[in-house]
């Protein structure tokens, strides 16, 4: 009752928005290559990988998903293991 701390959840007037900025615009741009350029080049084999990345990533999370359900059919639903 007769303390000097604000409530939770306020905040002090002066601290509002003290030291914290947004960030620049030009961060929220991508930053473009020339087209035919080395860099441009060198992206676009990046970018090959990447894609090959995310198939094997999606090809392995779904394989681990079908052995965990093959196994819980195995466990539970033909009654090997009394897990319940």
């Amino acid at each position: 009752v007769g303390t000097s701390s604000p409530a939770v959840g306020t905040r002090e007037p002066d601290a509002v928005g003290a030291g914290v900025r947004p960030p620049p615009h030009s961060a929220h741009h991508r930053l473009r290559a020339k087209p035919g350029s080395l860099l441009a080049a060198r992206a676009e084999s990046e970018y090959i990988y990447v894609g090959q990345d995310l198939r094997r990533i999606s090809l392995v999370a779904a394989l681990l998903a079908a052995i965990l359900i093959g196994l819980w059919v195995v466990l539970v639903l033909l009654g090997v293991s009394p897990l319940y």
